[in-house]
């Protein structure tokens, strides 16, 4: 699953392979709760809600300052 969180719009993404689904949006909480792995900028409460579920992280930080910290 891939949450585009409003930056870039599916049509954007062109084909897609049959087991990935893109969403606008998406309630991160019942995600994680059945994810194998999530992909995040490093945002304290992503970074928290992660280890609540037990789900490992690859953390990518972009803009912020705090993220490359966390």
């Amino acid at each position: 699953m891939l949450g585009l969180g409003g930056q870039a719009a599916r049509s954007d993404l062109g084909a897609l392979p049959p087991n990935v689904l893109a969403l606008d949006w998406a309630p991160q909480l019942t995600v994680l709760a059945h994810a194998d792995c999530a992909v995040i900028h490093g945002g304290t409460n992503t970074i928290c809600e992660c280890v609540r579920f037990g789900v490992p992280m690859v953390v990518y930080p972009t803009r912020h300052a705090d993220h490359r910290g966390n």
